[in-house]
């Protein structure tokens, strides 16, 4: 049986997932690994360190909230109320990954080396 081709896509979902329903604890690479369906390799050697893998989830983790707001969009009047009440919404919905995009220190250069 040939070997499945793991992407940063199905990394970075998996990673999303885990964040998600569990939170920004759950995530190591066994962890992705295992939510990916593979081994540990495939994550190391898409994005080199844990450091890495968490920047690039940052960033998919925010395109995930803009299609979310764009969804819920025409639940507001104008578009600044739209905002406002989506990102309300996905934390009340979405605590985990509210916690992880708005409440960590993840694009603070300083911090963040001292995270992972």
């Amino acid at each position: 049986m040939p070997e499945r081709k793991v992407t940063r896509e199905t990394v970075l979902e998996a990673a999303l997932s885990l964040v998600r329903e569990q939170g920004e604890g759950a995530l190591s690479a066994r962890a992705i690994a295992d939510r990916a369906g593979c081994s540990v390799q495939p994550i190391y050697s898409l994005f080199g360190d844990m450091k890495s893998l968490v920047k690039a989830l940052y960033d998919h983790a925010r395109a995930w909230v803009a299609a979310y707001n764009r969804e819920h969009e025409h639940r507001a009047p104008n578009a600044f109320a739209a905002n406002g009440l989506s990102h309300l919404r996905l934390a009340r919905t979405e605590g985990n990954l509210f916690r992880f995009l708005y409440l960590t220190a993840h694009m603070d250069a300083a911090s963040f080396e001292d995270v992972y």
